[in-house]
């Protein structure tokens, strides 16, 4: 089976978007961390975007993705308590969330994600200022655009399988199709 060129693209922009999102989350660990004191949470960074990977193409059982996501959560939390309080890495988490879950429960928990990002930040830091904000605005921004490039992945499998589906549905409705005689009407509009 031909992979749809959108198809390929929206794979592109995701694996894209989250190598940015390791670059991103490296450099903002670097401003703060001194010579190997950066392989910690760079590792860590690395491992949560494996560990989203396979949510994000969907090659994951629901089993699994408990797992993932408490893995994930584990990791977050754990960085920032051991290594900067300034770079945001829950983002992965969120979205590993709005991807994993049914559209209620899982909007439902992101604001317990974002009030932990605040939360952390916000007595980690000990910076009443705007930091704890901008850390749950990005947290927010690029988590919600994660889970929006891999839904349009998602979207554009769909349609790629309906349009497969009207096809074949096309291709025998022709040939159930006689001369003067079309199956697809009702049997009263038929001639004779």
């Amino acid at each position: 089976m031909q992979i749809a060129p959108q198809i390929r693209l929206a794979r592109g922009l995701t694996i894209v978007a989250l190598a940015t999102n390791i670059a991103s989350k490296i450099s903002q660990f670097a401003e703060v961390t001194e010579g190997w004191g950066i392989l910690w949470p760079a590792a860590v960074v690395v491992v949560q975007t494996a560990l989203f990977v396979p949510v994000a193409f969907r090659r994951v059982s629901r089993r699994a993705v408990w797992v993932l996501l408490a893995v994930q959560a584990g990791l977050s939390y754990l960085l920032y308590f051991t290594s900067s309080p300034y770079a945001t890495v829950t983002n992965l988490l969120l979205a590993t969330i709005l991807l994993a879950f049914r559209p209620g429960p899982a909007w439902l928990s992101v604001g317990p994600v974002l009030f932990g990002e605040f939360a952390v930040r916000y007595w980690a830091t000990q910076d009443p200022g705007m930091r704890p904000y901008w850390a749950v605005l990005a947290t927010a921004g690029t988590g919600v655009g994660l889970y929006a490039l891999c839904r349009l992945h998602d979207l554009i499998q769909q349609r790629e399988a309906a349009k497969a589906d009207v096809a074949r549905l096309e291709a025998a409705q022709e040939r159930l199709r006689v001369p003067g005689l079309c199956v697809s009407r009702s049997v009263t509009d038929s001639p004779g």
